[in-house]
């Protein structure tokens, strides 16, 4: 059986959201950032964007609550 919980507290990553907001609000094309020892290193504004569903969404899972996606 897969372990489905989160592999970060809510507060972690809100801190990395926080970092990635920051990054977005100068432009974006940052080549790394390091957060409570965790390193990320990325090269566009998209990646910044996807990174920061993706944070997101683990923040929302560390938070025991339910999303919804949809397509269309």
């Amino acid at each position: 059986m897969t372990d489905r919980s989160p592999s970060i507290t809510a507060p972690e990553a809100q801190t990395i959201l926080a970092a990635i907001d920051k990054a977005i609000e100068e432009g974006g094309d940052v080549s790394s950032y390091t957060v409570n020892g965790r390193s990320v290193q990325m090269r566009s504004l998209d990646e910044l964007i996807r990174a920061r569903r993706y944070y997101e969404s683990m923040k929302a899972r560390a938070n025991n609550l339910r999303s919804t996606k949809v397509r269309f």
